[in-house]
């Protein structure tokens, strides 16, 4: 009995041993680290904008098209009769009114024939004249007055073409107008009938249009267009639709409109010119517009940015917001909903922003970065120890957030996953992607430094035994802890060039890019100058080379 006793006191403490090794490796050993928690977003770089109000004003609604502009007449100078030019009296640009000498042929022997037909007539006009007086006396025959009188009648009309064969030595203009064509130098043989120059009416100029059978009912004669041109796309010209074909096109199934332009503008408005015309079929008074640039082109819908005043911190901040739009013409835009009166929208500069950005007019300064808040730590599987990091904001660092208890006894814990803000405390566990808290055994980090790369500055990591390489993070990384084994990193230093992402905007225009390479050379800071690359690609985009583009929201 008491040997069976004595072997279950054996057993029992052999039990307790067993039992007490197993909970002293429960007490150090501790189970996985929470995730720290996701820091708020910090302020970054305020991007240069330009913006205009939401204001009334009216708009119409229109027939666009595309014509080339035409003289109401042109015409070609021709030769009446061959000869040699022996000079030139008009160039081309010249004005000219209606039979204005342009050029003169050499005039010797229509001179010569002038003369030798005044002969003639005057020996015909004596004849019969004084056959006429025989015949009017009864002395005469009738036979040689009529003879006589045809013979008088003949030199006459031979002198009078003479005299109009010497006028023809003179090239003159028929209509007024332009002398816009000239095909002759001094010294030149033309032929009869040859095309010496050109002349052209250019008030009023005409724009000659297809409108399909849809728009045809919208038009009338007496009604409005406006015209643009591209040698002066700021300025716009005022025209009326002058005619109507009364036919449809049996082909393309359009009917011809013409519409007059008065050339009030002579240095600006020229036959040949690719117009765009106007014709305003409805409007609309005192409705919200805007200029039709601060529309975003990507996305669903249609979108603006507007720039608004962030009431805690003052600093401008730009919101999207969908649109309806109703009219448009040539630079603005309708709003029939999503905008209300004294809004401001961004213009220029709408490309890379997202809800919430940081922006600030062109002109003022850039105000300082500002701090986002760190999360909230998650619950960790082993004993309760200092916590991971909460993820970093893109500013400076948030507070961290505290990890939850795990189960087991008290000890120190690892580090828990990186967040993009300061140490919150966790649990023990496996590496995260911050800074590091003091770890227990496990898959926590071990204390030590190590270099990583990262996006913000170098913090301290940990490392497995000596100096390690730590992987990248992405924020302001703060100091490590101390560990046991596992597997440590080292938060790192930052360094993702900003520039980057405009030089590779710039490369996708050649002209842009062109320009760019051009004032690098007198100005190498601006390769290197943050300030200088957005004052650049801001400057772009007001010039139309770089579209305006929005980004995308969170």
């Amino acid at each position: 009995m008491m040997q069976k006793i004595a072997k279950h006191r054996w057993f029992v403490l052999l039990f307790l041993a067993l039992f007490a090794c197993g909970e002293e490796a429960q007490q150090t050993q501790g189970g996985r680290a929470g995730r720290g928690g996701r820091g708020g977003r910090g302020g970054g770089a305020a991007a240069p904008v330009k913006v205009e109000t939401v204001k009334q004003g009216d708009i119409s609604a229109y027939i666009l098209k595309n014509t080339t502009l035409e003289a109401e007449r042109w015409v070609d100078v021709r030769a009446r009769r061959a000869g040699q030019v022996i000079s030139l009296l008009k160039e081309e640009g010249d004005p000219v009114r209606e039979g204005t000498v342009m050029a003169r042929l050499d005039a010797d022997a229509a001179q010569i024939s002038v003369a030798q037909r005044e002969v003639a007539y005057l020996e015909a006009k004596q004849r019969y004249e004084r056959e006429d007086a025989l015949f009017q006396r009864n002395l005469g025959s009738k036979q040689s007055y009529e003879n006589a009188k045809t013979q008088f009648e003949s030199a006459k009309a031979q002198l009078e073409q003479a005299k109009l064969d010497l006028s023809y030595t003179a090239i003159r203009s028929p209509i007024e107008g332009i002398m816009t064509l000239r095909n002759i130098e001094v010294g030149n043989m033309v032929t009869n009938n040859q095309v010496v120059a050109s002349v052209a009416k250019f008030d009023p100029l005409l724009a000659r249009i297809q409108v399909t059978e849809k728009d045809f009912g919208k038009i009338t004669v007496g009604q409005t267009a406006r015209i643009t041109v591209e040698a002066a796309p700021e300025k716009e010209f005022t025209g009326t639709v002058k005619m109507i074909s009364p036919v449809v096109d049996p082909e393309s199934g359009t009917v011809k409109v013409t519409v007059e332009i008065p050339r009030t503008d002579a240095s600006l408005l020229r036959p040949g010119m690719f117009a765009s015309v106007y014709i305003i079929t409805e409007t609309r008074i005192n409705t919200l517009v805007i200029p039709k640039k601060a529309l975003v082109l990507e996305g669903e819908g249609n979108q603006v940015f507007t720039f608004e005043t962030d009431p805690e911190s003052g600093r401008g901040q730009a919101q999207r917001k969908r649109i309806e739009i109703g009219f448009t013409d040539s630079d603005r835009l309708e709003i029939l909903s999503g905008l209300s009166q004294g809004e401001q929208v961004i213009t220029v500069g709408q490309e890379g922003l997202r809800p919430g950005s940081p922006v600030r007019l062109v002109g003022e300064a850039a105000p300082p970065a500002f701090a986002g808040r760190g999360g909230q730590g998650r619950q960790g599987r082993g004993q309760m120890g200092q916590g991971g990091q909460g993820r970093q904001g893109r500013g400076q660092m948030g507070e961290g957030g505290q990890g939850r208890a795990g189960r087991g006894q008290m000890s120190e814990g690892g580090q828990g996953r990186q967040g993009r803000g300061q140490m919150g405390e966790g649990g023990q566990g496996r590496a995260g992607r911050g800074q590091m808290g003091e770890g227990g055994q496990g898959r926590g980090f071990a204390g030590g430094e190590g270099q990583g790369r990262g996006r913000g500055q170098m913090g301290q990591g940990g490392q497995r035994g000596g100096d390690g390489q730590g992987r990248q993070g992405r924020g302001q990384m703060g100091q490590g802890g101390q560990g046991g084994q596992g597997r440590g990193f080292a938060g790192g230093q930052g360094g993702g060039d900003p520039t980057d992402r405009i030089k590779r905007i710039i490369e996708r225009f050649p002209e842009v890019k062109a320009e760019y390479e051009k004032r690098v050379k007198d100005d190498p800071e601006l390769a290197t100058n943050m300030e200088k690359l957005r004052a650049f690609v801001t400057e772009m985009r007001e010039k139309g080379l770089i579209p305006s583009r929005g980004g995308r929201g969170n």
